[in-house]
């Protein structure tokens, strides 16, 4: 499992890791690209943004206006997925 945090604090080691496990080569160059749309993006371009502006593996904070500690609903979505989340991280490196 690969973890947001490691990914953008050591994208090198992460995508190593990562295609050795999965029997691909690593290209050091991957971890680098143009900023641009893609295609199939469109739709939910809203949702891409940030991945439209990258040029690589970095660590950002978004702000938004509603969350989990101003809205009821995002908070019962979140009380009741968090614990599943945790079960998938216990085994990440």
């Amino acid at each position: 499992m690969i973890r947001s945090e490691q990914l953008v604090s050591d994208p090198v080691s992460v995508v190593e890791r990562y295609c050795d496990y999965v029997g691909l080569p690593f290209l050091p160059h991957s971890l680098s690209w143009s900023p641009g749309e893609r295609p199939e993006w469109e739709r939910y371009r809203a949702w891409h943004v940030d991945a439209i502006r990258s040029a690589g593996f970095i660590s950002r904070s978004n702000d938004y206006t509603v969350t989990v500690d101003n809205n009821a609903l995002l908070k019962s979505y979140y009380d009741h997925h968090y614990p599943f989340y945790e079960l998938l991280i216990q085994d990440a490196d």
